[in-house]
């Protein structure tokens, strides 16, 4: 009996339970908290434990054969998980929780970035929030500002002048401290993409290379968000692109993690900017990030549980990364008002329904039981993902948005982005990928 424990409740976790509940091989995915999305998979069940508490972990543990555990919501690991794994001889597929806090931080990452010589951004770094405060009373340009601590492109602001400084600062300052570090950097115009890979400590290899949407609104207007939509295969990421980003990005990066010790047997997002022919990474994430994730995992054919088992037996250089001919798109579903305040608890509609080459992925979502029927209702900001896979980019945008624009899946307060690969539906060339 081979039964896994995905450790989060996030789009990313009920992807990877979509695709492990493919193979015939597992029998249960344990899914901890998990979201309403498990409940539309025949294997996934949800459960809660306590990852700060090693008696519940080892009686858990004890009572189910777990293959192993898949910690992509990385800051939900503990010490006690980690040791109870450990003590047992369970394989974890992730950071370990000590090397949490290098990752956390945008700061960290970015003299990292430095010191190892990786195309990024020449940046000053605010030391207090007061010092912000003064930065911007002088601001004479467009900036773009970091908060130290990451969550993908979340944390990142455009400081247009010197008014809106202040009041982003104000709006800010309730989820902030006084000591909070930033960085600064100058205001450029690059295009999202993002580049992941598996890792095993001596070997990686790369997945297709995303298009990456992270403001909230259409024309990338708005504040930046942990991802509005993604696309691939590309055709605006060349052959020679992904040279550049093996040789002077992903192997400089490892080699780095090397040398600081940071090193795990998992995945590796990049979060690349590229402007004509000029590339820069902007920071990394120890983990799939959503809803790059979902846009990559129906161009997949390979088996899931086969990658992990290679991550876990170092054998990534043997797996067969099986792509089908496709197209995925992916547009995300969220909440008035994220990524700021939203209201939680509203009804999903249309959520249950089959449609022709549709994926969807639950993110923030709670499954609900009233009167003698079962729904979904809200949870958070960023609530589906609507994924879509067909022969052609333009076929793919159209069935996703003729599904959206007519409300077929809906809930109060609901918009995406309307402009999701639009531009490049006319490019045809498809990028290459060779694994390493």
């Amino acid at each position: 009996m081979n039964q896994v424990l995905l450790i989060g409740n996030s789009a990313i976790e009920d992807t990877l339970s979509f695709k492990l509940n493919n193979d015939s091989s597992i029998e249960n995915i344990f899914i901890c908290p998990g979201n309403g999305g498990s409940f539309t998979k025949k294997k996934s069940i949800n459960i809660e434990l306590n990852l700060k508490s090693r008696k519940e972990i080892e009686q858990f543990l004890s009572k189910n054969r777990i293959l192993y555990v898949l910690n992509s919501s990385y800051n939900k690991m503990t010490e006690d998980l980690y040791e109870v794994c450990k003590q047992k001889n369970i394989p974890i597929i992730g950071i370990s929780y000590d090397k949490i806090k290098f990752f956390n931080s945008r700061i960290l990452i970015r003299e990292f970035l430095k010191k190892y010589n990786i195309p990024s951004f020449e940046y000053e770094i605010i030391d207090s929030l007061k010092s912000l405060k003064e930065y911007s009373k002088n601001l004479i340009s467009k900036k773009i500002l970091h908060t130290d601590y990451q969550k993908g492109f979340k944390g990142i602001y455009v400081l247009e002048s010197r008014g809106q400084a202040m009041k982003l600062i104000d709006i800010l300052k309730p989820g902030l401290k006084e000591d909070s570090r930033f960085i600064i950097e100058p205001y450029n115009k690059y295009e999202e993409y993002t580049a992941i890979i598996a890792y095993d400590t001596s070997s990686y290899l790369l997945f297709p290379v995303l298009r990456s949407y992270p403001k909230a609104f259409d024309n990338d207007y708005g504040l930046y968000t942990s991802g509005m939509g993604a696309f691939a295969p590309l055709n605006s990421f060349t052959d020679e692109d992904i040279k550049f980003l093996k040789e002077k990005i992903i192997e400089p990066v490892l080699s780095g993690l090397n040398t600081e010790k940071y090193t795990y047997s998992g995945f590796l997002t990049f979060h690349i900017l590229k402007h004509a022919n000029e590339i820069k990474c902007l920071t990394l994430t120890p983990s799939f990030t959503s809803p790059e994730i979902e846009t990559i995992s129906t161009l997949v054919s390979a088996s899931f549980n086969e990658l992990f088992l290679s991550l876990i037996n170092k054998k990534i250089k043997e797996y067969n990364l099986l792509l089908n001919d496709m197209y995925s798109v992916s547009v995300v579903l969220a909440s008035k008002g994220y990524p700021l305040d939203v209201q939680k608890g509203i009804l999903i509609a249309g959520i249950e329904k089959s449609f022709e080459n549709i994926e969807i992925f639950h993110n923030k979502t709670l499954m609900i039981f009233y009167s003698k029927y079962r729904g979904y209702i809200t949870n958070g900001g960023r609530i589906l993902t609507i994924n879509c896979t067909s022969e052609s980019l333009e076929n793919s945008r159209k069935l996703i948005y003729n599904i959206l624009d007519r409300g077929e899946i809906f809930f109060d307060g609901n918009f995406y982005r309307t402009d999701i690969a639009e531009k490049y539906c006319n490019l045809k060339a498809k990028q290459s990928i060779e694994a390493d």
